[in-house]
């Protein structure tokens, strides 16, 4: 049973496409979790675990990261997913036990620009992993599903705080995957369709996954490619 996991914000892009995606192509008995908001549409086939952290005083990678660890209590080995990330052909857990760096040199190590930025928790992360260790820490924002075993997590979590207060949090796939490397590596973009912006002009060339942002999600491709799951599964009521 592969347990897929979602960490859940109600604003954040459209979940039930990705439910949609998983229940059509992921190949193998699986189960969902929601853990964080939960919307009032999912069925209960869908395990729904709230976690109300909005209120904490962190950066947002560390409430993501409060979630990613609560799913660490719950299963020994889990499959991370977000709601911009839609399967688009047959995947099975067999092809998220691969490491896919984006690039292999993270951001320089500078000092952290106190702004809050995503390249401030790229260059935090960097930091952290040079003190243990780590001189050319690769970079993991692929923005692909990633399968984590509980018991790394937590061997982490002893030795870095994963949920800090404050401006800065390292960025949990960044910290795992230069500590906790699978055996194989494949490129990302093969994997991988991205589309960030509504001018992009890339064609779909029958990767695993489409990944998307708000900006995105106005693109022509991904409109048409959305239209694919325009029907309910059986994780929606």
């Amino acid at each position: 049973m592969t347990h897929i996991v979602y960490p859940y914000k109600l604003e954040d892009n459209d979940l039930k496409i990705s439910i949609r995606s998983i229940y059509k192509y992921f190949n193998g008995d699986f189960d969902i979790t929601i853990i964080g908001d939960i919307p009032d549409w999912i069925s209960s086939e869908i395990i729904a675990i709230p976690l109300d952290n909005h209120r904490n005083n962190c950066q947002r990678q560390s409430l993501i990261n409060q979630k990613i660890l609560k799913a660490a209590e719950i299963y020994d080995e889990f499959l991370l997913f977000n709601d911009d990330i839609i399967l688009k052909k047959e995947v099975s857990i067999e092809d998220f036990k691969v490491n896919r760096p984006i690039s292999d040199t993270l951001v320089p190590t500078v000092e952290p620009i106190d702004n809050g930025s995503f390249r401030s928790q790229l260059a935090y992360s960097r930091v952290i992993l040079e003190e243990f260790g780590i001189k050319n820490p690769k970079n993991f924002t692929a923005h692909c599903p990633y399968l984590y075993k509980s018991e790394n997590i937590f061997m982490i979590q002893e030795h870095i705080n994963l949920t800090p207060l404050g401006k800065f949090a390292p960025i949990f796939e960044v910290i795992y995957f230069n500590l906790f490397p699978f055996p194989k590596t494949e490129h990302t973009n093969k994997f991988r369709f991205g589309i960030w912006s509504p001018f992009a002009k890339k064609e779909f060339s029958n990767e695993c996954i489409v990944n998307y942002d708000e900006n995105g999600y106005n693109n022509v491709i991904i409109k048409d490619l959305l239209k694919e799951f325009n029907e309910k599964c059986e994780g929606e009521k």
